[in-house]
This record gives C-alpha cells, structure tokens and sequence, in this order.
C-alpha cells in the first residue's frame, strides 16, 4: 500500500537561527513520521515513538518527548531545541515559511559591505579588479531562482571584504550552518594546541585516550591510528558515508541517531588493507578528533576554539551543537557568521595571520593546506580539500571546505581571493560549479 504523506511546516528558533521545520507525516495504517531542519541540516530525521490521536501528534526528536495539540489549522505546542523549549506552529501551509523559501529582500545591484566594526577592512569590489557586472549578475541569478537555494555569498581581496549579499531574509548578523566544513575548522584548532605544545606529535596513537572505554573495539585491540590519521581520513574503518545522508545504512546518520557518538566510532572495525596516503571520507574520524582535543586539554572543543581560534579573529557569535549525549559534533556542528568564516580563510591566506597577529603558525598552515593524503579526484590536506579549478583560461589553485547542503569556503592563494557560499540544497551541491565558474572566477582580473 502506498503512503498517504502529509507535510507540515512552520517556523522555530534554533539556537538562534529561526527558519522553517517540515514533518513528513506518512499514514498507511501504520503511521510514521520524519522531520527536517534545514537551518541545522538535520533532514529526514526519524521521529521516534509515533503516536497520532484525534487530538494529538506525540513522540521524540533526538530522544525528547514532544506533545502537539490538534488545533483548527494543524498541530500547535512546544519542542525541546538544543538551547531549550522553543514553540512550534505547524499548518500544511505557514504563511511564516515563506519568508525562507522565497528569497527576499534581495540584491540585484552590488551594495559594498556595511561595517559591524568586526575587524575587517571594507573596499568596493572595482578597487580591488572585480567586475561589477559579473558580481550583480550573481546576485540577479540568485534573486531570479537560476541559482536555487542560494543564502550568502562574501567576496574578500587582498586583505580586504568586498562582497556580502543576503538572501531569504538572511543578513550580515544570520548564523548559518557550516555542515562538514566544520571538520576544516576542527583541524584548525588540533594546530592551535599543536602550536603550543600541548599536542605532542601528531605520531602518537589514538586508543590510550580512551583507556576508560576499553569495551570497545578500538581501544580493546588497541588500534595503531594515529591523530595524523584523523586528521588526514586514512584511518579506514569499516564504515559507509556514500549514500545520501538521509538513507538511514548512512554510517554517519546511524552514528547520529545512536545516542552514543564516541561510543559508535570505537565500535567500528578497521578495513583488512589500509593504505596511510589513501584519503577516505569518514566523518566519526573527526568526531573522535573532537573527543580528543578534549580529552588532551579537558575542554570542550567550542572553548577551546573561542579562546585560541575565534577570539584572536574576533568572531564572538558563533554555536556549535551537540548532540543529546553531550558531545561537540566536530563533524557539522558549527554555526557561523558568513563574513567571520571568510576571516578564517583570510588569516590562512596571510600564513596564520589576522590584522597583525599570528593566530596559527605559518608552518601548521603549510602543512594544513598541503597534500597529505588522496583519492580518485580528491587531494587532502589536514581536513582541507585541495585542488585546481579551471576558469577563463586560467588554471587556480585552492583550498576548501566543504559541506552538506552546499556550504563552502574556497581560498585561492595566487588571486589573495576568499570565496564562502552558503545554501540550504541538502539533495545538490548549492550550484557551487557554475557560481565559481560563470560568475565569481571571471570576475577578477
């Protein structure tokens, strides 16, 4: 029998990044639902413990219990969010949830950047070689749907930020998730402890960290990975992140959902044949990474990172999920301001540095963007992508983060250009290509 599927929209404030949340109710006789959070990627997320009444729609998200009243026009009452209960409205049709899958207010002529007195030097985009045309085209393809799902695009150029457009509402002071490119940001805080000697070698194995947790696979036969081996993704466990996010054999959906993050990557087996330069996408390796950068300093990753990494860039908005055991999900639970994740990809531009000061050593840096480990069309650094794209006849090194749903930072060295893109196309890429190739690249003489 096929599945009558009813979906439900409206609109929660999810740690401070309000934006529309559907429950894809599905009623053969047997009635169950999924739930999606773009504004967090959380998608086809299962709800746990159905139970549809005359009156009512009750079960758990991520193991919290929630109770919706039947209401004239849908399901009204309260959810648990990770910064507390927050009210929910669900209708078939919110007129709320317009205002994020329509995008509004948008630009179709280039503005230069307003200051928020954040650090960053403002210059017009011509003053730095990039055509105006090519840059309010973008936000015309944008504004007219020719690039669905597009939220933010920021430009900087020698130093400089030049270009910082909105869309679906969004503004300058909007979080948004950085998905995967969380992982790039995670590696960039092992080289802060690293710079000061609080990591050792990146040599040493991983397992005596979790002495504690000798149950379990990896520490009971004591695996030979090392924090290297985190970093760079050579790691090999048995592991299977090469379908869609929302098939639930995903590992990293399974490992989500566990109740248990660390628990479920020291569980996992290694491969019969590993190769140490051969990269293998794994997210658990970076939720593991997170795990010992605690473990090593006995703080949270999102502390650490506000004292060592964020605070010398300035950037004091930002949060960073849990999942409901308590873990820091270093795999994609970052959420940044667009304009301070460019910082980031400034001060790496500039060796580690940012407006005079030396965040990051410019030999972490080195190694961070060069090639350590690679497969089939990808090059890794320490969890930073790397590669060439081709544009106008001209062949660009870069370095890039990456994330689901189309969130990107690129970092071209030979044109001092940062590019960040951010989308909510959790089933594409955020047109990242042609952005890149149509109209960011050909922009700048």
């Amino acid at each position: 029998m096929t599945s009558d599927v009813q979906t439900w929209e409206g609109v929660v404030d999810v740690l401070g990044m309000p934006g529309p949340v559907y429950l894809h109710l599905a009623d053969d006789g047997d009635p169950s639902a999924t739930y999606d959070v773009p504004a967090i990627g959380a998608m086809a997320m299962p709800v746990e413990d159905l139970e549809v009444t005359v009156d009512a729609l009750r079960g758990r998200l991520l193991r919290s219990p929630f109770v919706l009243q039947r209401t004239a026009d849908g399901y009204a009452g309260s959810i648990d969010t990770p910064d507390g209960q927050r009210a929910l409205d669900l209708r078939l049709e919110h007129p709320d949830v317009r205002h994020y899958t329509v995008p509004l207010q948008a630009p179709v002529t280039y503005c230069p950047p307003e200051s928020l007195d954040d650090g960053w030097p403002l210059a017009k985009a011509v003053d730095v070689g990039l055509d105006l045309d090519r840059v309010a085209a973008l936000s015309r393809a944008i504004a007219a749907g020719e690039l669905p799902r597009v939220d933010d695009v920021v430009m900087a150029r020698n130093g400089k930020l030049v270009v910082d457009d909105y869309y679906y509402g969004r503004t300058p002071a909007t979080l948004h998730t950085f998905q995967s490119c969380t992982k790039s940001i995670t590696a960039l805080v092992v080289g802060c402890l690293v710079d000061r000697g609080l990591i050792g070698s990146l040599d040493e194995q991983v397992w005596p960290l979790f002495i504690d947790r000798s149950e379990l696979r990896w520490v009971a036969q004591r695996y030979d990975v090392t924090v290297r081996q985190l970093l760079t993704m050579s790691a090999h466990l048995v592991w299977n992140e090469e379908v869609h996010y929302t098939d639930p054999s995903n590992d990293n959906t399974r490992m989500n959902a566990s109740g248990d993050l660390i628990g479920y990557v020291l569980s996992r087996a290694l491969q019969d044949h590993r190769d140490p330069k051969l990269f293998e996408y794994q997210s658990g390796l970076t939720i593991l990474l997170g795990e010992v950068i605690r473990r090593v300093v006995g703080r949270a990753v999102d502390d650490v990172a506000a004292e060592m990494l964020f605070g010398p860039l300035g950037i004091t908005d930002f949060r960073w999920l849990s999942n409901p055991d308590g873990t820091k999900h270093t795999g994609g639970g970052l959420c940044l301001r667009p304009r301070d994740m460019a910082k980031i990809g400034q001060m790496m531009l500039d060796g580690g540095r940012w407006q005079g000061h030396q965040v990051l050593s410019a030999e972490w840096i080195a190694q961070a963007t060069s090639v350590q480990t690679a497969a089939p069309g990808v090059n890794c650094g320490f969890s930073w992508f790397l590669g060439e794209i081709e544009a106008d006849d001209r062949k660009l090194r870069y370095f890039n983060a990456s994330g689901y749903g189309g969130q990107y930072l690129f970092g071209f060295p030979d044109l001092q250009f940062v590019v960040v893109v951010n989308a909510h196309d959790f089933y594409g890429d955020g047109s990242i290509g042609p952005i890149l190739k149509n109209f960011v690249l050909p922009a700048v003489s």
